[in-house]
């Protein structure tokens, strides 16, 4: 008899956010359905798999950072060698939104647990080194997620990123001047204070991909000339998921390729995690691919 096993990797805050949500799993995945759970590291997933012809079955416990850590810390060319299940529990969970992965855990995990469709997704890569499953982050809006605080993200999910707005409204002088810097993509130049570079399909925010057989990064900016009016519509649209990108605010394109060039060191988020960037950078759609359960 065949073993069916299945390897683990749960994000440390997962068990404070959803108090019965291991148990729930453990159920589903080893008492109904026989699977036997090897819970990992970060240590193991540094390990070479060098079987020919083997797939590991990899479980992710968590949001766009989780997904972010497990595509960084696996070597490169071990990545075809797993297929990838994914339990969203996280905040946004953009990566899984753009799948169509359910939000819900129990129904993520029941797909997981009898597997009918998998899915190739492409990665985005910066500079040939960081890959990246969502998207590449700059100014308000990343600010707003790093002030969010964290005990709010576990009560409140979604709906506490707009604690993080009024903090980040009350804590900084003219915020949207402030953050208004000078940019240039592939030579054309503009200034913002919200930049998007997103890899994955914008299902999430009220779009799906123009040109669903070409792999696209999507370039998003916010019009640097902005009243708070507009933030506040563009962020209620936002929260509402819809149609948000169609705001006369926005400007979005896709490209094969992006040469972003700014001005000095600057903060950004990939897929969630605070990284500090050096002008200037190469962000494209990278060789490696990963196979994901999506049903």
């Amino acid at each position: 008899m065949t073993t069916k096993k299945l390897f683990i990797f749960i994000n440390p805050e997962f068990h404070r956010r959803f108090c019965n949500g291991l148990n729930l799993i453990y159920r589903i995945l080893h008492i109904e359905n026989g699977y036997n759970l090897e819970f990992i590291t970060k240590e193991y997933l540094k390990e070479p798999v060098n079987e020919e012809n083997i797939s590991r079955k990899l479980v992710i416990i968590g949001g766009d950072g989780t997904v972010h850590i497990v595509i960084n810390t696996i070597p490169q060319d071990s990545l075809d060698k797993y297929v990838f299940g994914i339990i969203p529990a996280g905040t946004a969970n953009e990566f899984a939104k753009s799948l169509s992965i359910p939000i819900d855990i129990e129904e993520a995990t029941r797909i997981i647990a009898k597997p009918k469709m998998l899915q190739t997704e492409h990665l985005g890569v910066i500079n040939n080194e960081i890959l990246f499953a969502t998207g590449v982050m700059f100014g308000v809006a990343s600010k707003v997620l790093q002030l969010t605080p964290r005990i709010a993200k576990h009560f409140l999910g979604r709906a506490a990123f707009q604690l993080g707005f009024l903090r980040f409204f009350t804590e900084y002088l003219s915020p949207w001047k402030g953050w208004i810097k000078n940019f240039k993509v592939n030579s054309r130049a503009f200034r913002t204070n919200y930049l998007l570079i997103n890899n994955a399909s914008l299902i999430s925010k009220g779009i799906a991909s123009f040109k669903e057989n070409e792999p696209d990064l999507f370039l998003i900016y916010i019009h640097s000339r902005l009243r708070l009016p507009d933030i506040i519509r563009i962020l209620l649209k936002h929260h509402m998921h819809y149609k948000v990108l169609y705001d006369p605010a926005l400007y979005f394109e896709q490209l094969k390729e992006i040469f972003l060039e700014f001005d000095e060191e600057m903060g950004f988020l990939i897929d969630g995690d605070p990284y500090k960037l050096a002008p200037p950078i190469s962000i494209k759609i990278a060789d490696q691919q990963i196979r994901i359960i999506t049903g």
